[in-house]
């Protein structure tokens, strides 16, 4: 993997990140019925293949933070839930991160995490431990903080965040 991520590399994270949740949709929302109200990956799908349909309307700008801001776009405008404004928040974020860049480096990932962290506890108050996406989150973010810190090259930095983001 190359130490920085193109915006087409971007584009293929998201499609992937996309086709990962629609193949699992159905037991997010089996998961959701059992302790909540059973529309969370009915929501998430139903968000995220809009902004499938988005990217292809949309003409690349060149931009590393264009998929995000689709993807922020799309969840902020079109999905329900309490989960799609908050994901919608989050991926703004990435979007900011990588407005105007040629690319990702490990250190606009770990910056656009800590800030959707930071977000996202600001407008959900959630904490570690409430049982949330933030229980993911935050530990993904110290994993991307102290691989930017240590030197670590982005292939490592992001297994260590989705590890991080795992065992939480």
């Amino acid at each position: 993997m190359a130490e920085q991520l193109s915006p087409s590399d971007v584009e293929r994270w998201v499609q992937a990140f996309i086709g990962a949740v629609e193949e699992e949709g159905a037991h997010l929302t089996d998961l959701d019925r059992r302790s909540g109200d059973g529309d969370f990956g009915t929501n998430m799908t139903t968000a995220l293949r809009r902004t499938r349909e988005a990217l292809a309307d949309t003409a690349a700008t060149g931009s590393a933070g264009q998929p995000f801001e689709v993807m922020a776009e799309t969840f902020l405008g079109h999905s329900g839930g309490t989960s799609g404004p908050l994901f919608g928040m989050w991926f703004r974020e990435f979007g900011k991160a990588g407005a105007g860049a040629e690319a990702f480096t490990l250190a606009m990932v770990a910056e656009a995490t800590a800030n959707g962290w930071a977000t996202l506890h600001r407008l959900g108050s959630a904490e570690v431990g409430d049982r949330t996406m933030v229980d993911a989150i935050a530990p993904a973010s110290e994993a991307l903080a102290g691989a930017v810190d240590s030197g670590a090259g982005l292939h490592a930095g992001l297994r260590a965040a989705a590890e991080a983001a795992r065992e939480g």
